[in-house]
């Protein structure tokens, strides 16, 4: 089983300024985990719920399912590109992935009696056959109304797409006005 070290996993990198110059630099912790990361936006990406952390792990492409008391990895479910936010349907028995540049939402089980518990058992997006475009363009943030009815936003329709819980359907959209 692994253990992950919080402080040096999730740390904001230090900043160094050089002796003999007034440059500075920022130095990452090194990683080698999947493609480097598209600079999405993130929120949040991270969830407690019972006792376990919730993690988008967006280099890897995963949720990363922890334990809350011993810190160590249970497990890792594989999700969209650029897995950005995370939340916790209101009855438990479900978390919700954003993958801003898949431009879909992966659902995973996380109910304790379910025998598809910590799978993806629905991917919710939308797709125009007849232009080849995507329909559900870079969701970032998401807010649960009940166990019923999600509201994603999709950052570059500057919409809110209003989804029914229970079909994983879009049942309309929300135009926010800048």
């Amino acid at each position: 089983m692994v253990t992950v070290d919080f402080d040096r996993a999730y740390s904001v990198p230090e900043e160094t300024t050089s002796e003999n110059s007034n440059a500075r630099s920022t130095a990452m912790p090194a990683f080698a985990v999947g493609h480097p990361t598209f600079v999405s936006l993130h929120f949040p990406p991270i969830t407690l719920h019972g006792d376990r952390v919730y993690v988008v792990n967006t280099p890897a492409d995963t949720l990363d399912v922890i334990d809350r008391e011993t810190r160590a990895l249970i497990a890792r479910v594989n999700v969209g590109v650029d897995s950005v936010s995370v939340a916790v349907r209101p009855d438990g028995k479900e978390i919700w992935i954003l993958n801003h540049i898949s431009d879909s939402v992966s659902v995973i089980d996380i109910d304790n009696t379910s025998p598809t518990k910590l799978q993806v058992i629905a991917t919710i997006h939308a797709f125009d056959l007849t232009t080849k475009t995507t329909k559900f363009d870079e969701p970032v943030g998401i807010a649960f109304a009940s166990s019923e009815k999600a509201y994603v936003a999709l950052s570059s329709e500057t919409q809110i797409a209003v989804v029914n819980v229970a079909t994983r359907k879009i049942k309309k959209r929300l135009m926010i006005n800048a």
